[in-house]
């Protein structure tokens, strides 16, 4: 959809951390973006992902603003795509088996998975170009990005997952 890579091109320019609402609506307006496009566009990305439609229609452009960002980025590959479908199958499968027990440790542990979010873009946006290092220091390099990514992003998603089973 053409309106939703006008969108998404304007909305990938912000920063990151102006992601919370007075600011992303302020640079929405700006940019002369309606939000009634990008409500439709939130609600046609995430339509396969939720069960309860309301929700998604009631709270797209209050909560999901950032996760549409992310999710336009991601699914630039397939892959991200496929796995994505995979953990909401897994997600839905437990919210039928035991809905109580998953929303409690989803609530207990979306802070520390919000906090994870943050931190990816922090080490994406503070990366340094590792073109012109020696094997050494890439070496080096690659090694300090991978430590940063177990401990920032993927340790909170494992804390949640031993939870769960």
């Amino acid at each position: 959809m053409a309106g939703e890579e006008r969108c998404y091109a304007k909305l990938i320019k912000m920063e990151k951390s102006d992601f919370n609402l007075p600011i992303l609506l302020d640079y929405i307006k700006s940019e002369n973006i309606r939000p009634e496009d990008i409500k439709l566009q939130i609600i046609e990305t995430f339509e396969p992902y939720f069960r309860n439609h309301e929700n998604l229609e009631k709270y797209s452009i209050r909560f999901l603003i950032p996760e549409w960002i992310n999710y336009s980025t991601l699914s630039i590959s397939n892959h991200y795509v496929d796995d994505i479908q995979r953990i909401v199958e897994i997600l839905n499968y437990l919210k039928d088996t035991n809905a109580n027990k998953i929303l409690d440790l989803f609530v207990k542990w979306s802070d520390e998975i919000n906090k994870s979010s943050n931190i990816f873009w922090s080490f994406k946006n503070l990366e340094t170009p590792k073109n012109d290092l020696d094997l050494h220091d890439f070496v080096v390099e690659c090694l300090n990005n991978i430590g940063q990514n177990i401990e920032g992003l993927i340790k909170p998603y494992l804390k949640w997952y031993f939870h769960i089973f």
